[in-house]
Parts: C-alpha cells; sequence; structure tokens
C-alpha cells in the first residue's frame, strides 16, 4: 500500500486542469485560457470516449490519447463486474498493488498511470458524472532514481575514435556532448553565431545555448568551449556553406542515431544504448570528479568540517549552473554518488 509518507514531492498531472474556485480569482491580467469541461445532465454512456474527447479538444497528441485509452481499459478489465464510474479508493489501490506486485511495473509506469486516474476521475467529478472522486487520495510512489554508469576514459576514446573513422560530423557531434555536456536538444539548437572563440592566450571561447523543445527544462547559459574541443569546431565552422545558419543540420532523432551507431561501432556498451544522455552524465561525473579532488586536497590542508561543506556546496552549484539546472536539482546527489573513488582524471580526449 502507498501511503503519503513514502512518497516524494508531489508529481504535478500530466493534465492541465482548471483549479475549483479559479474563476473567482482576481487578476491584473487577463486569464490564460481553459479548456471548458460541459456539465452533463447524465453520466456518460462510454465515460472513456467523453474523457477521451475532452483530451482531444484540449489538442492532446495521439499518441497520450493511445496511452490514456490502453491504461483505462486496463483498470476496467481489473475491476470487471464495477463499472469505472463506481470504482471506489480501495479499488484503485488493490489495481496499483496488482500492478506492482504482479505485473512488476516501475515507479515511473505506476506514476503515469496514476496521473491517468486522477485526470479521468478528475474529469467524472466536473461534469458530475460521479459525486466523489476516489482518485483523490491515490499518492504517487517515490521516484525510482537508476544509478548512474559514466563512460570510462577507455570506452570514451573507442567512441571518439568510431564516430571519426565514419565522419567529421559524427566526431563533432559526439566530442561536443562530452565537452560541454549540454543536451541534445541544445546541440540541435546551436547557430554559427553561437559559437564565440576566444583569440587571447589560454582563451578557447564559450557556446551560447538556445531552447528548443525540451531543452526549455533547462535554463539558458553559456558553456565554455574546452581545448580538445576547440580545433574540431573551428574546423568543422570553417567547412560550413557561408549560408548555412545551424552548426548541425541533424534532427533530434538524427543525433540519437549517430550516436547510437558510434558507440555500436565501437563496441561500448554492448547490452546497453549509448544515447546523448549519457554522454551528458560522463561529461557531469568527470567534473564531480574534478571538484572532490578538489575538496580531498582541501580536506588534506587542515579545512575545517564547515569549510569542507561550503567548498562541497559551491561546487554543486557551480556544476549545476553549468549543466543548466536548478539549485535545488537532486541531479547533483546522483552524479556524486557514481564517483566510487576519486582519482586523478584523465582529461585528454580529444
Amino acid at each position: 500500500m502507498y501511503t503519503r509518507a513514502s512518497v516524494g514531492p508531489r508529481q504535478l498531472p500530466l493534465f492541465r486542469l482548471p483549479r475549483a474556485g479559479s474563476e473567482r480569482r482576481a487578476s491584473r491580467h487577463a486569464p490564460r485560457p481553459r479548456a471548458s469541461v460541459a456539465r452533463v445532465a447524465a453520466p456518460p454512456t462510454d465515460p472513456i470516449s467523453a474523457f477521451l474527447d475532452h483530451l482531444r479538444g484540449s489538442g492532446k497528441s495521439q499518441h497520450t490519447l493511445a496511452s490514456v485509452r490502453l491504461d483505462l481499459l486496463q483498470l476496467g478489465r481489473f475491476l470487471a463486474q464495477t463499472p469505472l464510474e463506481q470504482a471506489s479508493p480501495k479499488q484503485l489501490r488493490a489495481c496499483l498493488q496488482w500492478l506492482t506486485v504482479d505485473r512488476e511495473h516501475k515507479p515511473s509506469s505506476l506514476r503515469r498511470k496514476i496521473a491517468t486516474y486522477k485526470a479521468f476521475f478528475g474529469y467524472l467529478a466536473r461534469i458530475e458524472a460521479i459525486d466523489l472522486d476516489p482518485a483523490t487520495r491515490i499518492a504517487y510512489p517515490r521516484p525510482q532514481e537508476a544509478r548512474i554508469h559514466p563512460l570510462d576514459t577507455e570506452e570514451v576514446r573507442s567512441l571518439l575514435q568510431s564516430a571519426g573513422a565514419h565522419s567529421a560530423l559524427w566526431h563533432l557531434v559526439v566530442l561536443t556532448l562530452l565537452e560541454t555536456g549540454i543536451k541534445r536538444d541544445e546541440l540541435v539548437a546551436l547557430q554559427r553565431g553561437d559559437v564565440v572563440f576566444d583569440s587571447s592566450p589560454g582563451g578557447n571561447g564559450f557556446l551560447r545555448l538556445r531552447h528548443r523543445h525540451q531543452a526549455q527544462r533547462t535554463r539558458l547559459r553559456s558553456v565554455p568551449i574546452t581545448a580538445p574541443l576547440q580545433p574540431s569546431l573551428e574546423a568543422w565552422l570553417r567547412e560550413l556553406p557561408s549560408d548555412a545558419i545551424r552548426v548541425f543540420d541533424l534532427s533530434p532523432r538524427g543525433v540519437d542515431y549517430v550516436v547510437e551507431a558510434s558507440g555500436k561501432l565501437a563496441g561500448v556498451r554492448p547490452r546497453a544504448k549509448v544515447t546523448p544522455q549519457l554522454l551528458r552524465d560522463t561529461f557531469a561525473v568527470r567534473r564531480v570528479t574534478e571538484l572532490a579532488l578538489r575538496e580531498r586536497a582541501l580536506a588534506t590542508g587542515g579545512a575545517t568540517a564547515e569549510e569542507l561543506q561550503a567548498a562541497r556546496d559551491a561546487h554543486d552549484l557551480q556544476l549545476l549552473g553549468l549543466l543548466g539546472l536548478s539549485p535545488g536539482s537532486t541531479a547533483i546527489r546522483r552524479y556524486r554518488a557514481a564517483i566510487v573513488a576519486p582519482r586523478e582524471p584523465e582529461r585528454a580526449i580529444g
């Protein structure tokens, strides 16, 4: 059984639903338009179809509609003789227990289905097809945080060699992701004017990042161009057509393919898939390893516990800022947990 105490921060619902009493809120600004929910005199004969029509009218994708339909049909089969609109909180919890134990669902799948139940029964309650919403007090299970397994130095070297053997484009895509830690969509959005080189001694320049779709979850920022990345990036830009705007003429799926295919050619992680996120994680763990070495040097030099904690907090903020994550992100905990034992980092990967 899931209890409220067993979950972390509440997950936002998959579907944006109007709050009760929102029509009474006063604002100096014009209210954002919301999808209207018509009141019905009698419960719909097919509540699933009615809910899907509502979502379709709200602009949800076909993929979302198909996923919601399957989730609700599965719930209906579990309830057997009980109509969906008559489901009780006890029956919903029993269904989730069955999905957890018998069907071995992961927390991520359970959280998605709970979000579907909450949206569905919330909709039925608002159109007055049911008196009470049975999903109101259903709690989300804690998200499962998979341990990060970054590429080691030899895997990185093999990956870059295989990508370079294919083409300069593949090599630069992989190298840029490894050396900057940017997201796939940030890479796709890069334009020629976003690359700023520094000709001063010891300077390499920086990349200005833009938002694109999933990259909107990260903050706008600039990331440094590292010494291994600079010559390859300069050579690539010199060869670009003069009218080219984007640095990489690839789609997000194209980037996925380049990274995955490079991993297969290199024989890296044969039982798994090399992804842009894995390269981002590898970048982050390399940087947090370097920061942990600085912290160890401070401890060896006699720093107090308060000084070490202050340094650690500053290092965490530095890395989160580099990755475009908020100061409250838990990602830093996962990156630190991926360090088995801080050692001298091997940086020559270009």
